[in-house]
């Protein structure tokens, strides 16, 4: 076989400039990756965060979704719910009807005020679930007495009493409030910010704004301090009306008091989130959470943005969990080495699929002689 020059310079100009492409992305891929690591494990400043939820809400929403929202809010006399994007367009510079402030205005007299929170709050105290920001007060405000842990345990008792499902959850982070309730009055106060978490954990729960996703995960954390089997069994033994009046003494037994610990990160989070916005936005917040790492983001978010956290979560809903990631930063060098990287790897790409097509037309080349060969040795006498 012949070789051709043409095809001699054609093999180096295409081999040479790919190898050396792959050298140089080699050499460059390693500091790259340590570029970008450092860059993702930087926290970003709380300015730089502010700046660009604010950013995203304004370009996340307009004068007519803002309108529509205030519209369908006090056609349903929610009024914390007009008050959140009203936060919404006062954050974003946004121009809204002026009459929507003086029907604001209107609806939060005192007496309005007054009539329409000791409505909602009595509501959400007795059912545990409420209506509305003041129905999710009220229903925190009875949890963090021993009412509502009461109420809850009598709920999901009778229903094990009655063979209906029983929601484990609910009457386990019951449990764990009702200790952490006596824990609180024996601390003098101490424990109040991890049994309002748990507290703002079931009203979730109970209102649905509890994704199945985390309710999974904060279920494996609760049947880890709460003894289930031992439960039933105590539970079977004294019959469900006699639990109902002794749920204390019950749940001192079942829970597992060494492995609290186990709820710590979750129920720290979302104790300083309702520290800083209200337990009754703590409780709509969990909404966009489906693990413990997205529960920590809302309390970073919540550091910065204050009262404005809910409304910046209506607006760009799970979108804003991402803001608190670490955001790569573009540098001259970064540039660079993206740049050599890319460049290398792309004249190595080239540079394969030459060598792949020779290799192709080698193995066809290398099959049409030996049948050539063997059809030319069958044919000899």
């Amino acid at each position: 076989m012949k070789l051709r020059p043409l095809r001699v310079l054609e093999f180096v100009v295409i081999t040479v400039p790919g190898l050396i492409g792959l050298v140089l992305a080699l050499r460059a891929a390693g500091p790259l990756v340590e570029l970008v690591q450092a860059e993702l494990a930087r926290m970003p400043e709380a300015q730089e965060v502010e700046a660009t939820l604010t950013a995203w809400t304004r370009a996340g929403t307009s004068p007519e979704q803002i309108d529509a929202e205030l519209a369908r809010a006090f056609a349903d006399d929610d009024i914390d719910e007009a008050a959140v994007w009203l936060k919404v367009a006062e954050m974003t510079d946004t121009p809204f009807k002026p009459e929507w402030r003086a029907r604001y205005e209107d609806e939060t007299t005192t007496a309005s005020t007054t009539a329409r929170a000791a409505r909602q709050a009595v509501a959400g105290a007795v059912t545990g679930e409420g209506s509305g920001l003041s129905g999710l007060a009220g229903a925190f405000a009875a949890d963090m007495t021993f009412v509502g842990d009461l109420r809850d345990i009598g709920r999901e008792l009778w229903h094990f009493g009655s063979g209906e499902p029983v929601d484990e959850l609910a009457l386990g982070l019951s449990g764990i409030g009702l200790t952490l309730t006596a824990a609180t009055w024996g601390s003098g106060g101490a424990a109040a910010l991890p049994r309002g978490a748990v507290s703002v954990f079931k009203i979730a729960r109970r209102t649905g704004r509890l994704s199945a996703r985390f309710a999974e995960r904060l279920g494996r954390m609760v049947a880890d301090v709460v003894d289930f089997p031992a439960l039933r069994r105590q539970v079977r033994e004294a019959g469900w009306q006699d639990t109902v009046m002794r749920p204390g003494a019950v749940f001192a037994a079942a829970i597992r008091r060494d492995r609290l610990d186990g709820l710590d990160e979750a129920v720290g989070a979302a104790g300083r989130i309702a520290d800083r916005v209200g337990p009754a936005q703590s409780v709509e917040l969990l909404r966009y959470v489906d693990d413990v790492p997205e529960l920590r983001r809302v309390d970073e978010v919540s550091a910065v943005m204050g009262d404005r956290t809910l409304a910046v979560f209506k607006v760009l809903k799970r979108g804003a969990l991402t803001t608190v990631k670490a955001t790569i930063r573009w540098s001259r060098r970064l540039a660079d080495l993206t740049a050599t990287v890319l460049f290398g790897a792309i004249g190595f790409v080239f540079a394969l699929a030459y060598w792949l097509r020779l290799l192709l037309l080698g193995l066809i080349y290398a099959l049409w002689w030996g049948c050539r060969a063997c059809l030319a040795a069958r044919s000899l006498p």
